[in-house]
């Protein structure tokens, strides 16, 4: 392989963590492929690497390359087990490759044929569809929903979470403050389960987090896919509200919430982060919640 340096720079403006680029990327692969197939990008400081045979070749040898720490930089959350390195990557796959091998799915094609042609028979007679939302979308999601053992007339409510936990995803800007006030929340909480699917870009442009079942464990208990912070400084602002959490306790209405040993390992957190104020970084890999989403 052969890195070319951000010298060599295309002729038009190229940002490769530009969401909208993917929107019609062609020129830029071919340039890429063409001109700097291992590319230094200057603006983000990091590789681009365009070429099959060496993201095949990158992709194996885990002894030099990392997927860890994430394989999209400045997005949401790792959405994947493609961010995962062995052995976390291998047992995670383990649980869904069963379902998926070649005999399974071969198994499976007469009964995506049925689907196709039923879903074609029930929409001939308009002449005329949206092939993405009356067609392509349901039989996936039927034959989804039936491996995970789903009602498949629930399709449209998979559809639906699908789409809002790619757009946290996609449209999400990792700069966004909410984030890291988010974030420094979890730390606070001692989250044990803080999905991708959790944090929601609204129409209304406000960024949702969506949380089931927080205890504030005494031990250490913190799983999340906000992890893309780790080293960083915690804004000044949060730091302030962390020692004024140490020092004056939580809200009145959440101390009725907490017995008295959680509300101490509470006062502790904020405490400690607030004396060592950098978000934390997850050097085991492990610390993300299942499923990620």
């Amino acid at each position: 392989m052969t890195v070319t340096e951000g010298s060599k720079a295309p002729p038009f403006d190229m940002d490769i963590l530009d969401p909208r680029l993917y929107d019609d990327p062609w020129e830029a692969y071919r340039w890429l492929r063409n001109n700097a197939p291992i590319w230094w990008d200057e603006r983000n400081q990091l590789y681009v690497v365009s070429r099959h045979e060496d993201v095949s070749h990158i992709s194996r040898l885990q002894e030099l390359y990392s997927a860890a720490q994430g394989v999209r930089p400045k997005v949401l959350a790792p959405m994947s087990i493609i961010s995962m390195d062995d052995p976390e990557h291998t047992r995670q796959r383990r649980l869904v490759s069963k379902a998926l091998t070649p005999r399974m799915v071969r198994q499976l094609s007469d009964h995506i044929r049925d689907l196709s042609n039923q879903i074609i028979d029930e929409i001939s007679a308009k002449g005329a569809c949206d092939f993405v939302g009356e067609i392509a979308i349901h039989v996936p999601l039927i034959v989804i929903a039936e491996l995970m053992g789903l009602d498949p007339d629930q399709r449209q409510d998979l559809y639906r979470w699908s789409d809002a936990m790619m757009a946290g995803d996609g449209h999400t800007d990792a700069d966004d403050p909410v984030l890291r006030a988010m974030a420094v929340f979890d730390i606070l909480a001692n989250n044990a389960d803080r999905k991708g699917g959790h944090c929601l870009a609204g129409d209304d442009g406000r960024l949702w987090a969506v949380d089931n079942g927080l205890t504030f464990h005494c031990e250490t208990k913190l799983r999340t896919v906000i992890w893309e912070f780790g080293g960083q400084p915690i804004p000044d602002h949060l730091v302030a509200d962390l020692r004024r959490l140490a020092d004056d306790g939580p809200p009145p209405a959440l101390k009725p919430l907490l017995d008295p040993a959680e509300l101490s390992a509470l006062a502790r957190r904020a405490a400690a982060v607030a004396d060592r104020p950098a978000f934390p970084v997850d050097h085991t890999g492990r610390r993300y919640p299942w499923p990620l989403v």
